[in-house]
């Protein structure tokens, strides 16, 4: 593989690091927003997670499309909230990869550079 050829697939790589790393901060920017936080954390994943599991034993909704609904809304908010926790994993490894690839990069660079200078 030249080394245009390892540049390119590193700085494909530093870039696709680099979006990882945005939605991160965006998930933890939305984390830190007040009103985010009440509607989804206070509200949706804990208030309306009790009130469809509680629902669950309610006599008024034992017909299995009754249960299969609740149990669809609880799902739901189990898959959004395990979105938003790996996203948030993801941007910290990719955050800890951003350096290994900025260095590779330059390292490429650099025998790069020592190749056109010597010929």
């Amino acid at each position: 593989m030249s080394n245009q050829s390892d540049i390119q697939q590193v700085e494909l790589s530093l870039e696709q690091a680099k979006k990882v790393v945005a939605l991160g901060d965006a998930i933890g920017r939305l984390e830190n927003n007040r009103d985010f936080k009440k509607v989804v954390f206070d509200t949706y994943f804990n208030d309306e997670m009790l009130r469809l599991g509680g629902l669950l034993s309610d006599a008024n909704m034992q017909k299995p499309a009754d249960q299969q609904v609740l149990l669809d809304g609880l799902k739901a908010i189990g898959h959004l909230k395990q979105f938003l926790l790996a996203r948030k994993h993801f941007a910290d490894m990719a955050r800890k990869e951003l350096v290994d690839f900025q260095e590779t990069l330059d390292e490429i660079r650099a025998e790069e550079s020592d190749e056109e200078n010597a010929e």
